[in-house]
């Protein structure tokens, strides 16, 4: 069997596999022989392995990879499923966590600046539209504040218009019940 020379065999290796399913080079693979100089052992071992052993360790990485993304993939599209039906977000890495369950009224979802006198103003327009609160869950993250509010009565384009409207609005989105 033909001996692995070294690095440059092995980049070669990750190449063709990543040519193979279409991909370009991560930027983590460049680092590669960086990475194996402070580790000398490794590179020593990494250099007597044969073709066949540096294809198996390709694969065994690859399917781990896979095995690893379906799980987040479902979990991805289950939180984007929810958040378009019911307005909940979790595990975002810029806006904070608020979940307020599955809907069965009208809810509104608002995202805005997390500064004082918001909720107030928020209350104040929906209150002198007649529009009652059933349920209301407000959430913050650094400047960012999500605020979930379940509605007694249909909200009207008027009162979605005067929110849009409030200094340090950002959106606004009616999810109909």
């Amino acid at each position: 069997m033909e001996k692995c020379t070294g690095i440059l065999k092995l980049r070669r290796n990750l190449h063709l596999h990543l040519i193979a399913q279409n991909r370009t080079w991560p930027p983590w693979y460049l680092q590669i022989p960086k990475l194996l100089q402070f580790h000398p052992k490794s590179y020593t071992l990494m250099k007597n392995l044969t073709q066949e052993q540096v294809d198996k360790i390709f694969f065994e990485a690859a399917v781990a990879a896979n095995t690893q993304r379906i799980p987040l993939a479902k979990m991805a599209v289950e939180e984007l499923k929810d958040f378009l039906e019911n307005g909940n977000i979790r595990n975002s890495v810029n806006f904070p966590a608020c979940d307020m369950g599955v809907r069965d009224k009208t809810r509104i979802t608002i995202l805005h600046r997390n500064i004082p006198n918001m909720i107030g103003q928020i209350t104040s327009i929906l209150a002198a539209e007649g529009i009652n609160i059933a349920n209301m869950t407000n959430k913050s993250r650094d400047k960012y504040a999500y605020t979930l509010l379940d509605l007694e009565n249909p909200v009207k384009e008027e009162a979605v218009a005067h929110l849009e409207k409030i200094s340090g609005m950002y959106k606004v989105r009616v999810i109909k019940g």
